[in-house]
């Protein structure tokens, strides 16, 4: 048995397919709007990341400079730079 087929209703003529293409499409919006937010906090992340990394760097080489042995072995000769 062979049913009708169109591609809008038979009497109120709403074209279905498109209205229920736009149905599918608003259903998955918000999944899409999370997955594209999602990504962009995976992006922030890994600046935030590197960030942390260069400033414990940072603060590393900074931590360097209170040795009390900083300067020990050092030996500046000032008769280089004065002028004759």
């Amino acid at each position: 048995m062979a049913g009708i087929t169109s591609a809008t209703g038979l009497i109120t003529g709403i074209p279905i397919q498109d209205t229920v293409d736009k149905l599918i499409a608003a259903a998955s919006k918000p999944k899409n709007d999370l997955t594209a937010r999602n990504k962009d906090l995976q992006s922030e992340q890994v600046a935030v990341t590197k960030l942390s990394s260069l400033v414990s760097a940072f603060q590393f080489e900074t931590n360097q400079f209170t040795a009390s042995n900083l300067f020990d072995g050092k030996v500046g000769h000032v008769d280089q730079y004065q002028r004759a």
